[in-house]
């Protein structure tokens, strides 16, 4: 095995771990008998739990943005746009649960921390530039009148990526029923897109 796929299984173990227990809660230990590895090569490539922690959530949040944006740039019809973003999230939840758990699970702690939290901080750079792109979804749904004028643009997104992550950290709640109630937040009509 190369160090990259040692590397590689190590952050995949982290994912795994975080996700079901969250930062705090995990220790090194855990992720190294996930691993199948010494805790001691976890430390040669990852310094701290801290720095593990940060680079598993910023992939998660990269592999969450590709997803659910990269189709939408070739959509001109609004309506069908949020179809795909929502055909996306509902795929990507299926499929990748794991990693919407470890998104959602310290989200809070990430977006509440303190302002000079240093890595942490980045994580909500990171987080908010991921928000930036729901809002500009959102204004540009209120620029074609596909969407009410007088809904706020910040507070949508947030209601929009609070809701999507529920579906990841809810077991008894479908995707469909979440999708629904976003929608008709929305002043949309449900029945109008099909999932």
């Amino acid at each position: 095995m190369t160090k990259r796929d040692t590397k590689r299984d190590i952050l995949k173990a982290a994912k795994a771990v975080f996700a079901g227990k969250g930062y705090e809660a995990s220790t090194m230990e855990d992720i190294a008998e996930k691993a199948g590895v010494r805790k001691a090569l976890i430390f040669y490539y990852y310094p701290s739990k801290e720095v593990l922690f940060l680079e598993a959530w910023n992939e998660s949040i990269d592999e969450l943005e590709n997803t659910l944006f990269k189709e939408l740039s070739n959509e001109s019809i609004y309506i069908r746009k949020l179809k795909k973003l929502f055909r996306s999230y509902i795929d990507f939840v299926m499929s990748r649960r794991e990693v919407m758990k470890l998104i959602e699970i310290d989200r809070v702690r990430i977006m509440d921390g303190p302002q000079d939290d240093g890595e942490w901080g980045r994580l909500r750079v990171r987080y908010n530039r991921f928000l930036n792109k729901i809002e500009e979804l959102i204004e540009e749904g209120k620029e074609k009148k596909a969407l009410p004028a007088d809904i706020s643009t910040k507070a949508t997104a947030k209601l929009l990526a609070q809701m999507m992550g529920m579906g990841a950290l809810e077991e008894n709640i479908t995707l469909e029923r979440i999708i629904r109630i976003i929608l008709s937040g929305m002043a949309l009509e449900p029945e109008g897109i099909i999932l």
